[in-house]
């Protein structure tokens, strides 16, 4: 079962920071999930919203902004990083989830991973299915996820036979699902598990939940990997 941190050590220090990928992998998580834009002169950042105003209440978005203009910006004292600087302190055999949130931050992405050797423990996911489908097949040895969220339930059988055509690493379902369509959620992730492909939930904080479905998921996407390492590791909640 892996432990990915959800925007690294989140819920203790500014997420998507690198203050919180180094102290989640400290903690004992097998990798971080992190988010990544594209800046107006080019710069893959690691951040999740499209603008400034939840993290630095500011109006102005990623995509209109050059890195230098996001050097100044202060994030609970830490400053918005750059995906390369994160890929440099991933330690060896870890694992990394990146969220492609900018199709255009796709492509350099995938040879930042690649050229620094760390494809074998990436996972690219997107809630844009289209682009991984791209992605998958110009890339087919490198790991894909497809993201489900709301967007895809109005056509789950359509959902399906796409992620079986398509063959990704990995299918990253909502918690909620398995609370609100618990057979329909246990049947769906047991048949793409029977078809060898990975499911992670996210992002999932309840222990006593997580009992519950353990069986149906490989992998957990949580803000509360000290809770996690704990029960799955040292074996105590």
């Amino acid at each position: 079962m892996l432990i990915l941190a959800h925007r690294g050590l989140s819920d203790i220090y500014p997420e998507n920071t690198l203050t919180a990928f180094r102290k989640a992998y400290e903690t004992g998580a097998d990798g971080v999930e992190l988010d990544i834009r594209i800046t107006r002169d080019g710069k893959i950042v690691v951040f999740h919203d499209e603008d400034l105003k939840r993290m630095a209440g500011r109006n102005e978005r990623i995509s209109d902004m050059d890195y230098r203009d996001l050097l100044r910006i202060n994030i609970g004292g830490e400053k918005i990083p750059l995906l390369s600087e994160v890929l440099d302190i991933v330690p060896k055999n870890k694992w990394l989830n990146v969220e492609i949130k900018d199709r255009m931050a796709s492509y350099p992405s995938v040879d930042m991973v690649v050229s620094r050797g760390l494809s074998a423990f990436t996972v690219f996911s997107s809630f844009d299915h289209e682009l991984l489908e791209d992605l998958i097949r110009r890339f087919p040895s490198l790991k894909f996820g497809y993201l489900i969220g709301e967007e895809h339930k109005e056509n789950p059988v359509k959902l399906v036979e796409r992620i079986v055509k398509n063959k990704p690493f990995s299918v990253h379902v909502p918690y909620q699902a398995f609370q609100m369509f618990p057979k329909e959620a246990e049947e769906f992730c047991g048949f793409l598990k029977d078809r060898g492909i990975r499911i992670f939930v996210w992002t999932l904080n309840d222990i006593e939940f997580f009992k519950k479905i353990e069986k149906f998921i490989d992998g957990v996407i949580t803000d509360k990997v000290m809770d996690f390492v704990r029960f799955l590791r040292d074996g105590s909640a």
